[in-house]
This record gives structure tokens, C-alpha cells and sequence, in this order.
């Protein structure tokens, strides 16, 4: 049995895992019930580098009516928990004023090794392109622990593979550093990123990604991708 690294429990109950020959079944069911598309297992291709990406014909639209959206529901018996947030260098109020100023989120001792990680949903990263300088010091505690360790609504169990990114295996942070580039690279641009972890009793998957760059003057970026917890 795993035991925490910090408190020294065993975490046993909440490894995250994916098994290919079982599992795609509910990352298809997810996405066909989220986005009311047409998906089956062969718009799943399977990168060498640890991540699918999902050959989808999703319309630009859908991120045009995107606002600051917490998601915690259940579709099926799949439990998807996640964001639908815009990263820009002036960002909006909306995720500060729902739940940060006033503290709507919990926090809570999430365990951890070397394998399974506490990994965020919303990079502490993008804190600079969702919350403004004048709103980090106005409740400068609220936001380092929204974005910290144990924020319920903003961390999920994942496997290092799956949260982190070497030569070999891309997992989460090698996206997110694609979306940092395009941000740092040009002020105007204006990314709607959308997260959603799927666990399946009580055991994550893995994320579905999508994301879209809207800017004109930068080149134009829309990608699905499914990282699954191995």
C-alpha cells in the first residue's frame, strides 16, 4: 500500500488510473453528452509522446458564449469535475468575483508520492491571466490558496506522467506551457481553455483539453486533447 508522503496515510483508495481496452469507452460517452457531437473511439489518436488527440469537428462557436464556469456534475454515471475560463493579460473579473474574493472554495489535505501528484486543474501559471494585480493584493490569501495544494474545486489526483512533461512522455504541463507562449508571445491574445477531469468510481482517467486562440494577429490555435492517467 502507497502510503502519502506528507501525513503518512495510506492512498490507496484514490489512485488514478486508465485502461485503454475499458475505459475510452467513458471519455467517448463524455464528450458526446457534453457537446451533443458525434465521437467514437477512432477520433482517439494515440500520440507516442502519453496523450491523445481527439479528431473532433467542433465549431469556433462553441467558445463565443464561454464564461468563468465551475463544472461539478455527473453525466451517466461519469463524474466530470472542471473549468471553462478565458486567459488574458486584462483579465475579467468573473472567477475573482465568484469565488475567490469571498472564498466560494474549500480546502482540504489532498495526499501525494512521487507517482500520484495533486494536480491542478487551473495552473497556478495562468494566475496572472485570470485574476488581476489589483485583485491578487486585494485578497492576496484567498488567491495564493485557491491556486495552492488543496483547493477542492482546483486540484484532482493524477499520475506524474499524466501532470507532468519530459522528452518522451507530454502530459498537462506541456500544453499549458504551449498556452504561455501564445500569451506571453502577444498581449492582444485571448485563449478560452477549457479542463475537465472524468473519474469513473471514484478513480480519475484522466483530462479532456480543448482550447482556442482567437487573435488576429497571432496565429490562429484550436486543439483537443485527452491525457490519460497512466
Amino acid at each position: 500500500m502507497t502510503n502519502c508522503l506528507k501525513c503518512g496515510q495510506p492512498i490507496g483508495s484514490v489512485c488514478p488510473s486508465f485502461d485503454k481496452d475499458t475505459d475510452l469507452k467513458y471519455v467517448v460517452k463524455f464528450l458526446s453528452n457534453k457537446f451533443l457531437i458525434d465521437v467514437c473511439s477512432e477520433n482517439f489518436i494515440e500520440e507516442k509522446d502519453g496523450y491523445y488527440i481527439l479528431n473532433i469537428l467542433a465549431d469556433k462557436e462553441l467558445y463565443e458564449t464561454t464564461q468563468c464556469t465551475k463544472i461539478n456534475q455527473i453525466i451517466e454515471g461519469i463524474v466530470v469535475k472542471g473549468w471553462e475560463v478565458i486567459l488574458q493579460s486584462n483579465p475579467d473579473c468573473d472567477l475573482y468575483d465568484e469565488f475567490i474574493a469571498e472564498r466560494n472554495f474549500d480546502v482540504e489535505h489532498f495526499h501525494s508520492t512521487l507517482s500520484i501528484h495533486r494536480g491542478h486543474l487551473l495552473a497556478r501559471k495562468f494566475k496572472e491571466y485570470l485574476v488581476s494585480d489589483e485583485n491578487c493584493k486585494k485578497r492576496k490569501n484567498n488567491v495564493n490558496a485557491f491556486f495552492g495544494k488543496g483547493c477542492v474545486e482546483n486540484i484532482s489526483y493524477q499520475t506524474k506522467k499524466s501532470n507532468c512533461d519530459s522528452k518522451h512522455h507530454h502530459g498537462q504541463l506541456f500544453f499549458e506551457r504551449k498556452i504561455l507562449a501564445v500569451l506571453e508571445k502577444n498581449e492582444e491574445s485571448k485563449v478560452y481553455y477549457n479542463i475537465y477531469d472524468i473519474s469513473v468510481n471514484e478513480r480519475s482517467l484522466g483530462r479532456v483539453i480543448n482550447y482556442y486562440n482567437d487573435c488576429s494577429s497571432s496565429s490562429e490555435m484550436l486543439e483537443w486533447i485527452f491525457i490519460p492517467n497512466v
